[in-house]
C-alpha cells in the first residue's frame, strides 16, 4: 500500500533529534488527527505559540516540546537562530496543485488525492491552476471512485499479508490469490488507473514459480484436486441431473470480472467461485483438452493410438469423456466452439434433448491475439462483445431448462514483450509464445535464459521436455509486444472455475 500521505509530510519532523522544535505550520494541519497522533508519541508536549512570556518560561522547563507558530515571524528572532526549526507546508507534498484549493478539502480525502497524485506528477511539470486543481481533485473524490481506491488498497494489502506466510506448499492459498490479484487487475485496468503493481506482481509469480517447480506435478494424484484434467469429473460426479459447462477461451480472473460485472446486470444469480490450475503449458492444445477429456495430455495421445480420436479434436474428446467416463450416451452431448454465440447452431427451446452441454467461446483468445492488444484494450473489447453477445439469453435458457451451469477457462494470459530470442519455427506456437516443446532435450538447452525453466512433466505430458517462460517475456523480437499465454504465472496457470447458482 501506498505511504500515509501525513506520514509523507511530517517524516522531516519526526527525524530531527532535538528536545525544542519550532514547527511552522500555516495551513494548521497539525488539526489533522493522525498528525497530531503522530508527534505526540514523539513530542511529550505539542503546545501552539500563544505569547514570547509563555514561549520563554516553557524553554527553561527543559523538557521535550514542539511548538507550533502559523508563521516564522511570530518566533522572536533570538531563538530563531539557536532552535530548529522546521515548516510544514502542502507544496512540499503537492508542489503540481494550487494550495489554496486544496486546503478547501478535508483532510480525509487528502489520502485519495494522494494516492492518485503520486502518478499524475510523473508526467507533469507544471502547477495547475484553482481551476484545474479543482477538477483533478473532484475527478478523485467521485463516490465512485473513492470506492474503487478503497478496494484497490484493500486487496493490495491482502496480497501482501498473504504473501508473508509459507505459501509453497498450499494450493487453495494460491486460487485465493489468483483472484484477489485478478479482482486487483480488473480495477485498475478498467477504471485506466495508474497504480504501480509491479513490484507486487514480480512477488507474486517468483513465490508462484517456486510452487510449480516443487509441487505442481503432484497435482494430478491429489483426490478432487482443481487440475483440469479433474474438473470434469468434479462437475459430472457431484452435480445429478443435466450439466452445462461453458468454456471461455483465455478467461483469466481479471477477465472473469468484466464477464461478472456483466452478468451483474442481467441475473441476480449467486456465483460460487472456486479456481483450477491449467496445464502446462497453458496453451489450448494441452491445456483445453485436458479440460474437455478430463485426461491428462499424456493420456489424450494415447487415447489418440488406442481409439483414434485426434487429440485436438474438442468435440470428440469431450463427448469421450462423458461418454465413456460418466455413462452419457454420446447423442445426448451437445458441443459446440464459436467466436460469436449467433454462430452456435442449437435451438435453445430444445435444449433438454441433451443431457450434458459444452460450449466453447474464444471471443477473450480472438481479442487478446489481436495486434498491438494490452489489458486496457482487451476490458474494453470483452465489454463492447458482450453488450451484443446475447450471452444473458443463452445463460437465461440453460438455467430455465434444468441445467446445473459453470463457467471455466482453459488459460489465462499475461502482457510481455520480446526477448529478442529468434526461435525455430516448429518449435514456437505463433499466439502460445511462452514455452518450448520438443523430445530432445538439448535442442531446448540452446534457447535457455535466466527466467525459464527446462521441465519434464513425464506423468503429465509423457516425455516430451518443455521450455517455460516466467517473468513478463515472451519468445518473439525485442520490438514485438502483446498478451500472449503458455509460461508460469498466476495470471496464466490459476483460472476461474464457477458454479452459476
Amino acid at each position: 500500500m501506498k505511504e500515509k500521505w501525513y506520514r509523507e509530510i511530517i517524516e522531516p519532523v519526526l527525524e530531527v533529534k532535538t528536545n525544542i522544535l519550532f514547527l511552522i505550520d500555516p495551513a494548521n494541519l497539525i488539526q489533522c488527527t493522525k498528525i497530531k497522533e503522530c508527534l505526540s508519541e514523539t513530542f511529550n508536549k505539542v503546545i501552539h505559540y500563544e505569547s514570547e512570556i509563555k514561549l520563554r518560561r516553557l524553554i527553561r522547563e527543559n523538557n521535550k516540546f514542539l511548538i507550533v507558530f502559523s508563521d516564522s515571524k511570530s518566533i522572536p528572532f533570538d531563538l530563531l537562530s539557536i532552535y530548529a526549526t522546521i515548516e510544514l507546508d502542502l507544496d512540499n507534498l503537492f508542489p503540481l496543485l494550487n494550495k489554496r484549493i486544496l486546503l478547501q478539502y478535508s483532510f480525509a480525502d487528502y489520502q485519495e488525492i494522494y494516492a492518485v497524485y503520486l502518478n499524475f506528477k510523473k508526467n507533469k511539470y507544471e502547477r495547475l491552476s484553482e481551476i484545474e486543481t479543482k477538477e483533478f481533485i473532484d475527478s478523485i473524490l467521485s463516490s465512485g471512485k473513492i470506492k474503487t481506491n478503497g478496494r484497490i488498497s484493500d486487496l493490495i494489502d491482502s496480497l501482501k499479508n498473504t504473501l508473508k506466510n509459507e505459501l509453497t506448499t498450499e494450493a487453495n492459498t494460491w486460487g485465493i490469490i489468483s483472484k484477489l490479484f485478478g479482482e486487483l487487475n480488473y480495477l485498475i485496468d478498467e477504471n485506466e488507473l495508474n497504480v504501480n503493481i509491479k513490484d507486487l506482481r514480480i512477488e507474486i509469480n517468483s513465490k508462484f514459480k517456486e510452487y510449480v517447480l516443487k509441487y505442481y506435478n503432484n497435482l494430478i494424484y491429489t483426490d478432487n484436486s482443481f487440475i483440469h484434467s479433474n474438473i470434469m469429473n468434479i462437475i459430472f460426479s457431484t452435480s445429478k441431473g443435466n450439466n452445462a459447462v461453458i468454456f471461455f477461451d483465455c478467461m483469466g480472473f481479471e477477465e472473469w470480472n468484466s464477464v461478472k460485472e456483466y452478468l451483474k446486470g442481467k441475473f441476480k444469480f449467486e456465483y460460487i467461485t472456486k479456481y483450477s490450475f491449467s496445464m502446462l503449458p497453458s496453451e489450448t492444445s494441452y491445456s483445453g483438452n485436458a479440460l474437455f477429456s478430463g485426461l491428462t495430455p499424456k493420456r489424450i495421445k494415447n487415447l489418440n493410438i488406442v481409439s483414434n480420436i485426434h487429440w485436438k479434436n474438442e468435440e470428440r474428446l469431450f463427448k469421450y469423456c462423458l461418454s465413456k467416463i460418466m455413462g452419457i450416451d454420446e447423442n445426448l452431448v451437445y458441443f459446440k466452439r464459436c467466436i460469436d454465440l449467433k454462430n452456435l447452431e442449437i435451438d435453445l427451446n430444445s435444449l433438454n434433448d441433451y443431457n450434458a452441454i459444452g460450449i466453447a467461446i474464444s471471443f477473450i483468445d480472438h481479442f487478446a491475439h489481436s495486434d498491438l492488444m494490452d489489458k486496457r484494450r482487451l476490458m474494453k473489447n470483452i465489454k463492447l462483445y458482450l453488450k451484443r453477445s446475447n450471452l444473458d439469453v443463452l445463460i437465461d435458457s440453460l438455467i430455465r431448462s434444468g441445467f446445473h451451469l459453470y463457467f471455466v477457462s482453459d488459460h489465462g494470459n499475461i502482457f510481455c514483450k520480446g526477448n529478442g530470442i529468434n526461435v525455430k519455427k516448429d518449435l514456437v506456437d505463433t499466439r502460445a509464445k511462452r514455452y518450448l516443446i520438443s523430445d530432445k532435450k538439448e535442442l531446448l538447452e540452446e534457447y535457455r535464459t535466466n527466467d525459464s525453466e527446462l521441465i519434464q512433466f513425464k506423468n503429465i505430458i509423457g516425455d516430451d521436455y518443455l521450455l517455460l517462460l516466467s517473468g513478463d517475456n515472451m519468445f518473439a523480437g525485442k520490438s514485438e509486444e502483446g498478451l500472449t499465454h503458455g509460461g508460469i504465472s498466476i495470471e496464466e496457470m490459476i483460472v476461474p472455475f464457477i458454479e452459476v447458482k
